[in-house]
């Protein structure tokens, strides 16, 4: 597996304290929202043609979706319990940009 050099905040300096050694994917998910995110949350957005919100996560380039609800709530409690519970630990970061 190939690692790159990662900043746990992207929004900081490239600095020791700052820095890591991570997978693609791992770096891949390690970002902040965009600044287009209507749902205030990473990885939820809402699908017009559906008129649901949507949970999504890539793992590995795949895109996998981790649901679709009414409620923008269930759909972020969704992608957060399919992170846990297929031990996605590297997706975890992404919670403090939530």
């Amino acid at each position: 597996q190939e690692l790159t050099i990662d900043r746990r905040d992207g929004r900081k300096d490239y600095t020791p304290t700052n820095c890591r050694w991570v997978s693609y994917s791992t770096q891949a998910v390690n970002k902040p929202k965009m600044s287009t995110n209507q749902s205030g949350h990473t990885g939820v957005h809402w699908n017009a043609s559906k008129q649901r919100w949507v949970g999504r996560v890539v793992v590995d380039g795949r895109r996998i979706e981790t649901g679709s609800y009414s409620c923008k709530d269930t759909a972020v409690k969704k992608r957060k319990d399919f992170i846990v519970e297929n031990n996605l630990t590297d997706y975890m970061d992404t919670f403090k940009y939530d």
